[in-house]
């Protein structure tokens, strides 16, 4: 927000983001369906993101409002005045509050400045042209009144506008204030609210307000604010600004942030970017709108103005889309819209070298955007999901990392590059499941391990899901009985040497030391028990081929503190080594994995003490120990990782990747000749460990 270079160098306060550049002439651009607005031809921007296509299927719906948090808005504008949200259950001038709200007479909606019912902006001591006409400003391009004959269009033509009054005159802001302001949209029924400024202080109870309000189905918009005057614009993964940052750190994606991009489809030299904070781009640049308009008020004659250049008015092109598509299905949650936005923007990150993902998925495209929510309501259409390979950045590899969260946060799959960008996300379960996810990747139909497995772990259902790496559901199964909630451990290998996968399972805390084999289709191919059947402490698996003859043997460890041991069984449940691992002394269970650190074509057994000190001890298939790796901070600067074998300590050639464990912080560590390399794959504060695999993106 940086239309006033004052206000953002104070900490405490909120600030603008839009800027105004004069000129005389628009450009004129044909549309599909042209509204007839005498303005609507200097829209250059409405066409740009295919609104005239997007209106042959919405208009939008009286019944979604959109809140626009700011510094007021013109309720009485001639293009805006049938569009105000009005409180109903409110009875004008009565001096009573009728809805029980808190608000008296709060009919047009509230002043949270002033603390009265007006929310219009105030054109007072010490005002800006820029702070009293930036909430106005916003309103129009959202929702003017689109084909009424006046003015201009806006992206939507006849959502409700909630009218609420939180920055001053001059554009500043408390953040506290504009967190009542949020509460109070909300509670009255807002399902879009637009923030169209930034500020440098992080508030708790602001970001806590936004984040049940995404919680109770509203979409929150935020702008990624402007360059200081004079200044540069900011990386925001550097230089966080908020509101826009507050979910940076978080499992949710609950503030969606948008930059601005010119004609061109190139950031707008003034548009702050990041790859934590933005997640989208729209235009931003020479855009006209809504004003206000006070006849006899001097500067303030003009209903209409222009150009407005922000990322203020960028996010406000975005509210209004996100408007349209709710109108055409009103059972969609903020997250599906996401993913709608996301799925159908245009991408633009070949145009700025540089800002690859920094800029969002890509500018927003209305038209695909609302042409894909009318298709999902289409129960004979599937909507063809896009590729994860289509999402990475050019000359990028097709092996990513895949990094699964483990319990105590929304069940998470998230997919990098091996650079550690980010690429996209996905819930292998319910939102609501909090138990972590076992990971695995597999190979099911002869050409790639580029199919995920996740398992749900604790306080489930022992479910089996199996997604593609495009993230859709291609199968799943339940390995135990249904009722059983000790929850599943996956893993994969080829077991009988055709080439495909298996899938095995190991029961969690609970159930007996059960091991069963299944194909990606669930079916089961054998099953046993690794000790007494009484054990109830849970087992975890690995799968890979330890002695190189084309056959994958199944590890598994059972058992805890001086009482684990591992145990290495052929797919019919033959024991074929059992042994106590030397070195991981202490209590806790084992975690175990199965990979070939040395590239001689025979897979390692490695064991990892959950609770311990975060080494990893490496064994031969017959058990004998091999030398530990992974002490300390794998992020903070070890050295090579290495593996001792008999008589000799080398240098382990293949790349592995390696997830954390629990009570550490969140991170992926990819191993190589080059050094190790590691990134955060979620919010640091996370505790409940990680999963990572490599899987291949394909095609």
């Amino acid at each position: 927000m940086n239309g006033l270079t004052k206000t953002m160098r104070r900490p405490a306060l909120l600030a603008l983001s839009v800027l105004l550049t004069l000129s005389s002439a628009f450009p004129a651009l044909a549309a599909n369906r042209q509204p007839n607005d005498p303005h609507f031809g200097e829209q250059w921007y409405l066409p740009f993101i295919g609104a005239p296509e997007a209106w042959n299927r919405s208009l939008g719906f009286e019944g979604i409002t959109v809140a626009i948090i700011d510094s007021g808005v013109d309720i009485d504008h001639p293009d805006l005045r049938d569009n105000i949200w009005l409180n109903l259950d409110e009875r004008p001038g009565d001096g009573l509050d009728n809805d029980l709200n808190g608000y008296v007479d709060d009919f047009y909606g509230w002043d949270f400045v002033d603390g009265d019912n007006d929310p219009n902006p105030v054109i007072g001591e010490g005002y800006s042209s820029l702070g009293v006409n930036h909430g106005t400003i916003s309103a129009g391009i959202v929702a003017a009144r689109g084909d009424n004959g006046l003015g201009i269009s806006g992206v939507t033509w006849q959502t409700r506008l909630m009218a609420i009054r939180a920055l001053d005159s001059n554009g500043s802001g408390d953040p506290n204030r504009v967190a009542d302001a949020v509460e109070y949209a909300v509670r009255n029924g807002a399902k879009v609210i637009n923030l169209s400024f930034v500020g440098q202080t992080y508030n708790q109870r602001f970001a806590d307000v936004l984040r049940r309000a995404h919680a109770a189905g509203v979409f929150v918009v935020a702008a990624a604010g402007n360059a200081p005057d004079g200044g540069e614009a900011i990386d925001l993964d550097r230089e966080p600004l908020y509101p826009v940052c507050f979910d940076r750190d978080s499992s949710e994606n609950f503030v969606y942030g948008v930059t601005a991009v010119d004609q061109n489809d190139r950031r707008a030299s003034f548009a702050n970017y990041g790859a934590g904070c933005v997640d989208i781009s729209a235009p931003g640049t020479r855009i006209v709108s809504t004003q206000v308009h006070e006849p006899r008020q001097a500067g303030f004659d003009q209903p209409y103005g222009g150009y407005f250049n922000g990322t203020s008015v960028a996010a406000s092109v975005v509210s209004g889309s996100v408007a349209l598509i709710w109108a055409l299905d009103r059972n969609l949650t903020p997250r599906q819209i996401q993913n709608i936005l996301l799925e159908s923007s245009f991408p633009i990150d070949d145009l700025n070298p540089g800002l690859f993902g920094k800029l969002g998925r890509g500018r927003i495209d209305a038209a695909r955007a609302v042409h894909r929510t009318a298709l999902g309501r289409r129960s004979d259409t599937e909507p063809i999901p896009v590729t994860t390979a289509s999402l990475l950045p050019p000359g990028t590899g097709n092996r990513l990392v895949a990094a699964a969260a483990g319990p105590g946060r929304a069940p998470e799959i998230r997919l990098f590059t091996d650079a550690g960008l980010f690429i996209r996300g996905f819930s292998a379960f319910p939102d609501s499941f909090r138990g972590g996810i076992s990971l695995a990747v597999g190979n099911f139909d002869g050409n790639a391990r580029s199919s995920l497995v996740a398992g749900a772990l604790s306080g489930g259902a022992p479910h089996v899901r199996i997604f593609n790496v495009n993230t859709v559901n291609i199968g799943g199964f339940y390995a135990y009985d249904n009722a059983f909630r000790g929850g599943v451990q996956v893993a994969t290998g080829d077991i009988d040497g055709d080439g495909r996968d298996e899938i095995v399972t190991g029961a969690g805390p609970g159930g007996g030391p059960h091991v069963r084999v299944f194909t990606s289709q669930g079916v089961s191919k054998g099953n046993f028990f690794v000790t007494d059947s009484g054990y109830r402490g849970g087992i975890d698996v690995a799968c890979a081929d330890l002695d190189g003859d084309g056959r994958a043997e199944i590890v598994v460890s059972h058992g805890s503190g001086s009482a684990a041991r591992l145990g290495v069984f052929d797919g019919q449940g033959t024991e074929l080594a059992e042994f106590a691992p030397v070195g991981l002394s202490g209590r806790g269970s084992l975690s175990v994995s199965a990979v070939d650190l040395n590239g001689d074509g025979r897979a390692e057994i490695v064991a990892l003490r959950e609770g311990g000190n975060g080494s990893r001890y490496a064994y031969a298939g017959d058990g004998t120990p091999l030398g530990s790796f992974g002490e300390g901070d794998p992020i903070a600067g070890l050295a090579l990782a290495s593996v001792g074998l008999p008589g000799n300590t080398v240098e382990i050639p293949t790349r592995t990747v390696w997830g954390s464990p629990v009570q550490t912080t969140p991170q992926v560590t990819i191993r190589s000749q080059a050094g190790p390399f590691g990134f955060v794959p979620f919010e640091p504060g996370f505790r409940g460990g990680v999963e990572a695999a490599f899987v291949e993106a394909g095609q």
